[in-house]
């Protein structure tokens, strides 16, 4: 079962973060993308990373959670402490899940308000300046772009989202082994 949850939020911020991601690139928003492989390699390496990178995210998931299963049932050395690594491993899952799908809320809310006419002549007016910044100082462009996204990776985590996150990490730990894989030992 935590396999299943676990691949579930994962999936959820692949839809909510990189396929909004893609919509506002197909409809000019590229200008405001902030992510360094983008800036630095392009729209398609990008999505062959990110594609990459979920799929070795997911593999690693379920590989870790099956070696979990394995060590309960063979009462391997340490097997009462890879506990503790995998609650961390969920937590991790349940932090990123989570930071993924307010990122798509974002976006999604940027995509309501570019139906909304008054405030679409406003983004079309900062994606215009941002363009033409973009086309007259290419190299600025990129490193404020970059320390714009360095700085929202490390100064948007709060302590509710923290503390959310070890809560649902511990519900999916919980969960998912029924207290703990006990069955097997």
């Amino acid at each position: 079962m935590i396999i299943i949850i676990g691949i579930f939020l994962i999936l959820m911020g692949i839809i909510f973060d990189d396929i909004t991601s893609w919509v506002l690139f197909l409809k000019g928003f590229s200008v405001l993308e902030s992510n360094p492989i983008f800036l630095n390699f392009g729209l398609i390496p990008f999505i062959i990373s990110s594609i990459i990178l979920y799929v070795c995210v997911i593999c690693v998931w379920v590989l870790i959670l099956n070696y979990y299963k394995k060590m309960y049932k063979e009462k391997r050395l340490g097997w009462k402490t890879y506990d503790v690594f995998v609650f961390f491993l969920c937590v991790l899952v349940v932090f990123i899940s989570g930071t993924k799908i307010a990122l798509g809320f974002n976006h999604i809310n940027l995509m309501v308000d570019y139906f909304d006419e008054d405030k679409r002549i406003e983004i079309e007016n900062n994606i215009n300046i941002a363009e033409e910044y973009r086309e007259a100082n290419p190299v600025e462009f990129k490193v404020n772009m970059k320390t714009k996204y360095y700085d929202g990776l490390y100064n948007n985590i709060s302590y509710a989202r923290f503390w959310l996150s070890v809560m649902f990490g511990f519900l999916l730990f919980k969960i998912g082994h029924k207290v703990a894989p006990y069955e097997y030992a």
